[in-house]
């Protein structure tokens, strides 16, 4: 399904706009493997702009523009190649909007994952981006670009990625309730999802009637976000004689605070920086000097100089600028102001250059824009755009005169593309009810964002992009947190802490190494603030405020890097001390398939077995919170209680191919054809502790092999083990 989600802001609150299902014509300019060499790639696209200026006379039309778009334009250098299938641009038109959110929004089926994870609806997973100190070098190199007299300011970027998994529509709901800003658009394409939760305006362009110009140009700059409302301006048959265009440039960044008066201060402090107010400046100049290019003399003029917006996470500051114009091209427009100069830098060129040499990865839709048109009012007779083919119904409808073009007649500028990247379609028209708004001239009749804020979720991996403006008064230090600010809206999202849950004995902590070990290797990879010296001191004095008796330690490191601790005292069972307390270390087994271990007798287990029961619902192994103990495992924790309310002591889960994985408190090993086998990491599970000191004292006889629910019945004995509970038989009803 193609489908696109609209929502502006009403003071701290997300509010929907308009929905756009199923396009009756589409666009799409594919990035392919020639296309550096390809000269005549800057003609289609604006062959394809003219294209949608044709659309947009009496359809709504929907477009997307990747940063890379704007290399093509002005002939720059790209940071890197986009992939193969790569939107370079896109356009979808629609015979009217959506405007009731509940027509647009309906229960999402879920996708290839959304029951798994610690979240029912979205779970992403660690971070994975540039290291500090590459980032810091990079700004020194671009401060020395600065100095030579290439150019005045650089936006530097860098993607970061994540794994995830459930439904991108409801991660879109969670960022735009939380986040709220003007410019959000949730975009689901044939290949991948786009979110975006842009505070920017890119531009907004709105007719002027003959007899309100002059109230036009006394407008508050305010009035051309996203907006839903109808209009009660002139009637659909009057012309417009000019359009006003107007852009707002956002530069200059700090933290929010949720403390009112830290907030007013940090507010404050972003008005007073000489470097933020120096960056916005510049911008500001760039742009005017744009609108410059397509609007007449003395067409041009700064409504507001600085003014600070402020957000749930960061106050910016903005400028407004603001020109006017004999049409709304986009065929004009875009090539002159696109992509925009607060994500470029300036001069727009040179600086595209040297992000071209800096950043090490493709941008795409972020830094690009997106936005839509609304129907000019005025349109054709037959209400479809001229020169396009039209359904059988629409010529049936018209007599032997009439102008319809007939359905397999090529679209008019339009060049064919045999390499298949530019593909132009007339899509099938479902019936679905559309509002047609009389839009006039005091709604804004196109709206585009500067995406940033924007995350691309395609084939299970997210990627989102984070960057600042550069000049000769930027501290890399602080670059670099400005980096993580702007990132917040996915960095700390699901983000959960972790835990660990140890036997302390007689002043002693059992397995501490492999506890250890595992925290500070689970907190690295989730970037979760934690000292190796500060945890083994803060072990050593619970060592020493409990030097006799039997106690449970359960450790919770914050996702903000508190370590909280809980003592509690518990029996411990004679056989699990003389099966775990062994300190040989941990060793590493391939785990390749088909291997058969030699003969190891299994430490004997408690008499009492475990009555296992399987669970049909799986998980998924690519869930990476799986291979860590993280605080959110709510999953576990309601199927144990429930399995233990029917009777049984175990659940047994499985992964999406139908492997057993472990269970909700125990690692899982199992004896096949004489051999004892372990499933390995990668079907989904999480390296418990007693696990790894069982597979030490195995010494590689002990091998790793994926277990099939099919195969379960030829299984001839289970062993579940957990580092406090021991040893257990497992008994499956099947």
């Amino acid at each position: 399904m193609i489908r696109f989600l609209f929502y502006g802001q009403d003071g701290q609150d997300s509010r929907f706009l308009r929905a756009y299902i199923h396009p009756v014509y589409s666009l799409r300019l594919n990035a392919h493997p020639s296309q550096d060499s390809d000269p005549d790639l800057r003609e289609t696209i604006l062959q394809n702009l003219q294209t949608i200026d044709q659309w947009k006379q009496s359809l709504h039309v929907v477009c997307l523009f990747s940063y890379e778009m704007g290399c093509i334009l002005h002939n720059a250098n790209q940071p890197a190649s986009l992939p193969v299938g790569y939107p370079l641009m896109a356009a979808y038109a629609f015979p009217g909007a959506t405007m009731e959110e509940r027509e647009a929004i309906h229960e999402d089926g879920g996708g290839e994952n959304s029951k798994q994870g610690y979240c029912p609806a979205f779970a992403l997973g660690p971070a994975r981006s540039v290291l500090a100190a590459d980032y810091r070098r990079n700004i020194e190199s671009i401060q020395e670009a600065i100095r030579s007299g290439r150019t005045y300011q650089v936006n530097f970027t860098h993607p970061v990625h994540m794994p995830f998994s459930g439904s991108p529509l409801a991660f879109f709901h969670h960022l735009r309730k939380r986040y709220p800003s003007p410019y959000s658009v949730y975009a689901e394409l044939e290949d991948r999802h786009i979110i975006s939760i842009s505070p920017e305006l890119f531009f907004l362009s709105k007719p002027v009637a003959p007899d309100a110009a002059a109230s036009a140009e006394s407008s508050p700059p305010g009035s051309g976000g996203m907006r839903s409302g109808r209009s009660t301006g002139a009637d659909d048959n009057d012309r417009a004689t000019s359009y006003r265009i107007e852009v707002r440039p956002m530069k200059g960044t700090v933290r929010a605070s949720s403390n009112p008066d830290e907030n007013r201060r940090l507010k404050q402090q972003l008005l007073e920086s000489e470097k933020d107010r120096a960056e916005l400046a510049m911008i500001t100049d760039l742009l005017r000097n744009d609108l410059g290019r397509i609007c007449p003399p003395g067409g041009v003029r700064l409504e507001k100089a600085i003014q600070p917006e402020s957000y749930v996470y960061v106050h910016q500051l903005t400028s407004v600028i603001v020109g006017e114009r004999s049409n709304d091209s986009l065929k004009e427009i875009i090539p002159f102001l696109f992509p925009s100069g607060s994500i470029t830098g300036a001069p727009r060129r040179e600086t595209m250059q040297i992000i071209a040499e800096r950043e090490c990865d493709y941008r795409g839709i972020y830094t690009g824009s997106i936005g839509y048109c609304l129907p000019s009012a005025d349109k054709n007779e037959t209400g479809h755009p001229p020169g396009f083919p039209q359904s059988q119904d629409s010529q049936d409808s018209q007599d032997s005169s009439g102008s319809p073009e007939s359905p397999g007649k090529e679209n008019p500028g339009v060049s064919p593309d045999p390499s298949g990247a530019n593909q132009i379609e007339k899509k099938q028209n479902s019936l679905i009810s559309y509002q047609n708004s009389d839009h006039g001239f005091a709604e804004p009749i196109m709206v585009f964002n500067v995406a940033i804020r924007t995350a691309e979720i395609l084939r299970g991996m997210l990627r989102y992009g984070a960057g600042g403006g550069i000049t000769l008064l930027s501290e890399p230090d602080l670059e670099w947190k400005e980096l993580h600010w702007k990132a917040k809206p996915v960095l700390t999202q699901n983000k959960p802490g972790l835990i660990e849950t140890m036997a302390l004995q007689r002043g002693r902590i059992r397995n501490e190494d492999l506890h250890v070990r595992r925290l500070l290797r689970s907190a690295r990879r989730l970037s979760i603030p934690l000292s190796k010296e500060s945890l083994e001191h803060d072990l050593q004095t619970l060592k020493q405020d409990y030097p006799k008796g039997k106690f449970r330690v359960r450790l919770h490191l914050t996702a903000d890097g508190q370590l909280e601790k809980k003592v509690a005292a518990m029996q411990m069972r004679a056989d699990a001390d003389r099966l775990l307390s062994s300190e040989e270390q941990t060793v590493e087994l391939s785990e390749e398939r088909g291997m058969v271990p030699p003969k190891i007798k299994m430490p004997r287990p408690r008499k009492r077995k475990w009555k296992l029961r399987l669970i049909a619902d799986p998980v998924s192994s690519k869930d990476p919170w799986l291979l860590h103990k993280v605080d959110r495992r709510e999953i576990y924790d309601r199927t144990l209680d429930s399995v233990r309310q029917a009777g049984y002591d175990e659940a047994l889960f499985i992964n999406q191919d139908q492997e057993i994985t472990e269970g909700a408190i125990s690692s899982i090993f199992y004896r096949w054809k004489g051999a004892w086998y372990t499933p390995p990491v990668r079907c989904g599970l999480l390296p418990g502790v007693g696990r790894q000191r069982l597979l030490a004292r195995g010494k590689g006889r002990i091998a790793f092999r994926r277990l099939k629910v099919h195969e379960l019945d030829q299984v001839e004995r289970i062993v579940l083990i957990n580092s406090l509970r021991g040893l257990h038989e497992g008994e499956l009803e099947l």
